[in-house]
């Protein structure tokens, strides 16, 4: 009797074991992709500062200094590819969102 509950209590203990790992890994895998989205949040309002913080009110409109435009408007498209990544990649990892499974695993 005792072995039936020491064995019995391994294949719990090791189970439990075995389904932590994956949640642990979908968490740090979960938590990589936000603090990489949001990084590249951040980013983005920096260089929309930037330009804003260079332009040059005219009486027909704004002006800026078209070098310092184009370096900034780079920026923008670099992470804008980057978002693109991250997208890709939350698509082919859909059971990071798995609205089905329990959370509290």
């Amino acid at each position: 009797m005792q072995f039936f509950f020491g064995g019995f209590f391994a294949f719990v203990l090791s189970t439990l074991r075995d389904s932590k790992v994956p949640n642990e890994f979908n968490f740090a895998s979960l938590r990589d992709l936000i603090m990489q989205v949001d990084d590249l949040y951040r980013a983005t309002k920096q260089t929309k500062r930037m330009i804003r913080s260079r332009l040059e009110q005219r009486d027909d409109g704004y002006q800026i200094v078209a070098k310092f435009f184009a370096a900034r408007t780079e920026e923008l498209s670099n992470t804008q590819l980057k978002l693109e990544q991250i997208r890709n990649a939350i698509r082919t990892r859909r059971d990071l969102f798995d609205e089905t499974k329990e959370t509290n695993s």
